[in-house]
């Protein structure tokens, strides 16, 4: 008998795998801009990068609640008109 037998492999599509790098990505740009802002001078290019965090910030939180109130990928994929496999 071998360790995997009965064990069931599970697979994640393409969407879901794309849509948790993406979470990863923008937690990991979130936590950098908000710890390295304050090291910049007061001006107008700590304010747009300050920007940027916020609108990275609403990104995160549409495709987190998005998500979690279940727009899976199946949907997602069908409410963009795409077709899936």
């Amino acid at each position: 008998m071998t360790a995997t037998a009965g064990c069931e492999t599970q697979a994640y599509d393409k969407v879901t795998i794309r849509l948790h790098w993406a979470t990863a990505v923008l937690v990991a740009i979130q936590f950098l801009i908000g710890r390295t802002t304050n090291f910049l001078p007061r001006g107008p290019l700590r304010v747009d990068i300050w920007s940027v965090h916020v609108m990275l910030g609403f990104a995160l939180a549409v495709v987190v609640v998005g998500l979690g109130n279940g727009l899976g990928p199946i949907r997602a994929v069908a409410v963009a008109g795409l077709e899936y496999p």
